[in-house]
């Protein structure tokens, strides 16, 4: 008698695939794969960072911003990818369309907009991490080293509070 489980045991061959897994699975990947690639952004920053401390009169204390915002990337696109998670794995109710709506996981023009500073989604968060990423991106140019500080810091700033908002929304 053999120990293999029999093919009605296994269930059918051919399933049709969840549409919502799919969904969520692909941004789940697509975060998991952007916190990834920012690995290779903390090395980047590293050598920015360097090359603000010889071509101005900041500190490595005062280049520290950077990296802090390197972080808040990293830490955001950690909160993104398991927001995709919970949200496939809540239960069909109430509380899972409240959390989707919240999130704003369907179709992006017909979603709401998020009052003004109030009420952030994860296509919020998704936004202010990708316009902090592409600050993080820019090269170092020494005239405007002093304007790229304040908007990185600004805008790192921005991203904690729109990650705060998401979380306290699960």
């Amino acid at each position: 008698m053999s120990s293999a489980p029999s093919p009605d045991f296994l269930g059918p061959v051919n399933v049709i695939p969840d549409p919502f897994l799919s969904q969520y699975y692909n941004r789940w990947a697509n975060h998991e794969q952007s916190a990834k690639l920012s690995m290779d952004l903390y090395a980047k920053t590293e050598k920015k960072m360097e090359e603000m401390q010889l071509t101005s009169a900041l500190t490595w204390i005062e280049v520290q911003f950077m990296k802090k915002a390197v972080d808040e990337v990293f830490r955001c696109r950690m909160t993104l990818k398991w927001t995709y998670a919970m949200a496939y794995y809540l239960q069909k109710g109430n509380e899972k369309e409240l959390f989707e709506d919240n999130q704003r996981f369907g179709d992006p023009l017909l979603s709401p907009t998020s009052a003004a500073g109030t009420d952030y989604s994860a296509r919020d968060l998704e936004k202010a991490v990708e316009d902090l990423s592409e600050l993080l991106e820019q090269p170092i140019d020494t005239e405007t080293i002093g304007a790229l500080r304040q908007k990185v810091t600004d805008k790192t700033v921005n991203t904690v509070t729109t990650s705060l908002s998401v979380a306290d929304s699960e």
